[in-house]
């Protein structure tokens, strides 16, 4: 998911200039994880990173950056990223499904209070 609505709600508080510029839509790219709890933004040749780290992907990755031939560690990171977009697309599918049971949910309970004070 790469709303930048979630991705600031991650780097609030944050006084980097290429985190704003992130946020400001004019440079870099940032994502989010499926549970919205931990967020990325790359700018340049620099990363940051927000909120809880995803133990499970950072432990693919521990054994092989730094050990292996750069290939080795490339296909190690493409992997991670695969990884991501696939929870990032699973993410995004629950946020439309869900999206639509909580407002269905909002109204119903709004015509409930209605009826109820009337």
């Amino acid at each position: 998911m790469t709303c930048l609505q979630d991705i600031a709600l991650l780097f609030a508080g944050w006084e980097e200039t290429m985190v704003w510029s992130c946020l400001q839509g004019v440079m870099g790219r940032g994502t989010v994880s499926r549970d919205g709890c931990a967020g990325m933004i790359v700018s340049q040749d620099f990363t940051f990173l927000a909120g809880k780290p995803d133990r499970t992907l950072l432990e693919q990755l521990g054994p092989v950056l730094g050990r292996y031939d750069g290939d080795s560690q490339r296909q190690a990171l493409e992997r991670v990223l695969a990884e991501l977009s696939r929870r990032r697309e699973r993410a995004e599918e629950d946020r439309r499904r869900l999206g639509r049971v909580y407002g269905v949910l909002g109204v119903t309970a709004g015509l409930f209070l209605a009826i109820l004070l009337i």
